[in-house]
């Protein structure tokens, strides 16, 4: 029961992240009914910077939340107490984000998109460095209740994916973003109290350090020292951002390369996310047996190929296209599961061995990589999408610009297995 209620608050908040980040560029490129071809909301491409900077700023506060929530415990405070004071937040930016219609003045849409995003990932990193560094606060140095929590939050975040995928479209098609944004909210805001509830019956004891400064730039940096961290920052920031840029290339692959509508996101993406839900009552065991780092390695490498393989949906190679895309995507469920099942073991593993004090460190330096890594896939995923109504002499355009995506996702994978294996290198030699 202690565990479903922590997990809930990573359906909550994910599914909210999920939800910006798969449909934010497609609002963007919303067209006015009553408006012509070109009558759009946003520039898709400056919307991709925009989110691109606000990802930077996000990401630049999460190392600052790390070692607020780091001294809170110093102090011998429970870091539950600190999502209280932010749970509400992420609701409210992303209510906000999606609330621009056309007969706004641009002027007034870019205030709403700002000052939500803004209110968004504030919210979303004093809620999520706190709430993941629960993993060891609750485990502390017992394996399988890592393994279990750590499994518990890839858990959280394929519920949340999947009903990004299989729900959200048809509340868009039948509410609307801003209706479903705000539906979404409340539902998401609910979810993240439930943590707050999960603790043990005997919680165990803090690591108090009176002595902790309270403010140290060798605190906010000292995980970027350890070539472990950096060779698995470099791993997960490929699979992350992979990730991300195929959920925004969903809506496109779905419309582009199978000629259906963003309905048909669910019936692309759902038997992918029903595999890795499946899939993840077995990935303790895999990381047990044969060692998170293993693990994730390959599952990486794989997950790049099918990625790789989703270019080549509007050119089936068993039954119908849409037949042929669900059986594709269906191949990465195992090699997703085991990413997002292992991720919070492996940081909390490198963090707990380091220095187990500043382990809301690791997980700030973890998302200031990541999330800025997660703004730039944005960041293309948008200019991609401008790039398939480009003129016919433009060098992308069409489906060009689509497949363009699953290449990337693919190739941004290999990129940061490389960075793992370089980072390995240094730290052996």
């Amino acid at each position: 029961m202690r565990l479903c209620l922590y997990l809930s608050g990573q359906v909550g908040l994910m599914l909210m992240v999920r939800f910006l980040t798969q449909w934010l560029i497609s609002f963007a490129d919303e067209r006015s009914s009553m408006g012509d071809a070109g009558d759009v909301l946003f520039s898709a491409s400056t919307m991709g910077a925009l989110f691109f900077g606000f990802r930077i700023f996000d990401g630049i506060t999460d190392p600052l939340a790390g070692l607020v929530s780091d001294r809170w415990v110093a102090k011998g405070r429970d870091r539950r107490q600190l999502l209280w004071y932010a749970f509400a937040l992420p609701g409210i930016g992303l209510s906000l984000v999606f609330l621009p219609t056309h007969e706004m003045v641009p002027l007034l849409r870019w205030v709403f998109v700002c000052a939500g995003c803004f209110v968004f990932f504030v919210g979303y990193t004093f809620y999520g460095i706190p709430y993941w560094t629960l993993v060891w606060d609750d485990a502390r140095d017992n394996k399988a209740e890592q393994r279990s929590r750590s499994n518990g939050l890839g858990v959280g975040l394929l519920i949340a994916t999947g009903i990004a995928f299989v729900v959200t479209p048809m509340m868009i098609n039948r509410l609307g973003f801003g209706r479903s944004a705000i539906v979404i909210s409340i539902i998401s805001t609910i979810l993240m109290i439930l943590p707050i509830f999960s603790a043990p019956k005997r919680p165990r004891q803090a690591n108090q350090r009176p002595d902790m400064p309270v403010f140290s730039w060798r605190g906010l940096i000292s995980p970027m020292t350890s070539p472990k961290f950096l060779a698995l920052l470099a791993l997960l920031s490929g699979a992350h951002m992979s990730l991300t840029l195929m959920t925004s290339a969903a809506p496109f692959i779905s419309e582009w390369l199978l000629g259906g509508t963003k309905q048909d996101v669910a019936l692309l993406l759902g038997p992918f996310l029903g595999v890795g839900l499946i899939c993840l009552a077995f990935v303790p065991r895999v990381s047990r047996r044969w060692g998170w780092q293993r693990a994730l390695l390959s599952a990486c490498l794989l997950m790049g190929l099918v990625y790789a393989l989703t270019s080549r949906l509007d050119e089936p190679m068993l039954g119908t296209p849409m037949v042929n895309a669900m059986s594709i995507f269906m191949l990465g469920g195992p090699f997703v599961a085991v990413i997002l099942g292992v991720e919070a073991e492996a940081i909390t593993s490198i963090g707990s061995a380091d220095d187990p004090s500043r382990m809301s460190a690791y997980w700030g330096c973890f998302n200031f990589v990541v999330k800025g890594m997660n703004g730039l896939s944005i960041w293309i995923a948008g200019w991609l999408a401008q790039q398939i109504s480009a003129p016919t002499t433009a060098f992308l355009n069409g489906t060009a610009a689509v497949k363009a995506m699953s290449l990337c996702a693919g190739g941004l994978l290999v990129c940061g297995v490389l960075g793992y294996l370089f980072f390995t290198r240094r730290q052996s030699s």
